[in-house]
């Protein structure tokens, strides 16, 4: 039977149709349906970094081959699992072979002084984007201040806040830094460019009543009692214990001790290992999802029966999408309410200190952005202005 590539590549994802042979990910049709070929299927659309739908929605196409379905869904996590471990490559290409080199043994020193692998993919991208940026033909040991400044100018032409110029900036002066450390410059056209001032915005917090009727929502959801219990580890994990979202996704289950009441958070933000206590509430919110899963799941806390594999941030956010919505809120995220968790230990009076160590936070100045926000500590240190004391001067 043969099975046109139009019919056999689009597959339907809510209301849209998304077709793969116009995307160009198979050149070739599949003119028997056969597992190996739904195999080669789902492998090229992982290679091209599309989501495709669950398998049981491809029996509405295939209906009369279960088995082969059933087969390709296999592999299809097989690869999706092989394929997601792999880190994003560094294209170091540049016209210039000079910039090029320099661009290849600088990633070395960074890899050897411990930089984050994205860290390094974001630095090089913005170093070659400035590259490309000058004229064809100029050479490294050409540049000027006045280069340095007209990126910077194009950059803020088309709309980059103040806080990406800075980041902009800090990574074009490392790596001509290193330039100059090679003997490439005598010193980097961006190092007497001053810093880009950016706004100080208030950080975005909930209010309690807020807090409390989301977290009421999740048991109103139309889910099973596992989904439900999901999502109050979920958000019972930020709001007690102040975790990031890739903190919350890596938590393992044995980095979870019931018994002492601790969390140890490894290899957090700035690459920093902490012990966070846990309520007994939130003890038995753990004990009743981890009743609820089973044996059936791997070793991460928020990970899939599906294929064993950790949450990505892309279901971490639509599960924030569904909840936010049941409670009629607009865009919880993650880091608002480790915003709110910070507003309302200011408001009963915990230390700033205290606060640092719990949300991990390198610097006390990030955590004291917190208390623009604290109306009632605020409310309080307000209350001692001496024209305020009832009785004065009597």
């Amino acid at each position: 039977m043969r099975i046109t590539t139009s019919r056999a590549l689009s597959f339907e994802k809510g209301s849209k149709y998304i077709n793969y042979w116009s995307r160009g990910i198979i050149k070739r049709e599949i003119k028997s349906i056969h597992a190996n070929g739904y195999s080669i299927l789902y492998k090229n659309a992982i290679k091209s970094h599309f989501r495709l739908v669950k398998t049981a929605q491809l029996k509405r196409y295939f209906g009369g081959w279960r088995a082969a379905v059933k087969a390709a869904g296999i592999n299809y996590y097989k690869y999706e699992a092989l394929y997601k471990k792999k880190k994003p490559r560094i294209n170091y290409f540049v016209d210039d072979p000079v910039a090029r080199n320099l661009l290849w043994k600088w990633r070395r020193e960074l890899i050897l002084k411990n930089y984050n692998h994205l860290t390094i993919v974001l630095k090089i991208k913005w170093v070659k984007r400035f590259i490309n940026f000058l004229k064809k033909g100029q050479k490294l040991e050409t540049l000027t201040r006045n280069d340095a400044k007209k990126y910077l100018f194009s950059k803020k032409a088309i709309k980059y806040s103040p806080r990406t110029l800075q980041i902009i900036k800090t990574s074009l002066n490392h790596f001509f830094e290193f330039c100059v450390k090679k003997g490439i410059l005598k010193e980097s056209p961006f190092l007497e460019i001053d810093f880009p001032r950016y706004e100080k915005i208030m950080p975005a917090v909930l209010q309690e009543e807020d807090l409390i009727h989301l977290v009421r929502a999740i048991d109103e959801m139309p889910v099973d009692d596992l989904a439900k219990a999901r999502g109050r580890l979920a958000i019972g994990l930020i709001v007690y214990c102040g975790l990031r979202r890739r903190e919350l996704l890596s938590l393992k289950k044995r980095d979870v001790d019931l018994n002492e009441m601790i969390i140890k958070v490894k290899q957090g933000k700035h690459r920093k290992d902490r012990l966070l206590p846990i309520n007994r509430k939130l003890v038995e919110t753990i004990r009743e999802y981890l009743r609820l899963r089973g044996n059936d799941y791997g070793r991460y806390l928020l990970s899939n029966k599906r294929n064993n594999r950790k949450m990505d941030n892309s279901q971490l956010h639509y599960l924030f999408r569904d909840i936010s919505k049941q409670a009629g809120l607009k865009r919880v995220t993650p880091h608002l309410l480790r915003g709110t968790l910070a507003t309302l230990l200011l408001n009963r009076e915990a230390s700033i200190r205290s606060i640092q160590e719990l949300m991990g936070h390198n610097s006390i100045d990030t955590t004291a952005r917190y208390t623009q926000v604290s109306m009632d500590l605020l409310r309080k240190e307000m209350a001692k202005h001496p024209l305020l004391v009832e009785n004065m001067g009597e």
